[in-house]
């Protein structure tokens, strides 16, 4: 992966856009979301918080009914406001 390392120029990267990603149907056969302590306060304003059977990783619900994501569309698109950090992409 770094065996070439590069510099980068501007000039270079000057069109280049990173794009937000509009589709999460990959996420919809998951069920919880790992979550970090900086987000909580967001989280829990729209999820249920939990915490992982055998560790201490806090987790966030993301529905009930196996394989089945309520916060994504069928259309692939997210249906709250705040996106769990570890699924943003």
């Amino acid at each position: 992966m770094f065996k070439t390392p590069a510099s980068l120029k501007f000039v270079d990267l000057a069109d280049f856009r990173l794009l937000p990603k509009q589709d999460y149907s990959f996420l919809r056969s998951e069920l919880v979301s790992l979550i970090v302590i900086d987000e909580i306060a967001d989280v829990a304003h729209q999820y249920s918080i939990t915490v992982r059977v055998g560790s201490a990783l806090l987790v966030a619900l993301m529905g009930v009914q196996k394989e089945s994501n309520a916060y994504v569309s069928p259309s692939g698109s997210w249906l709250t406001e705040y996106i769990p950090a570890h699924k943003r992409v």
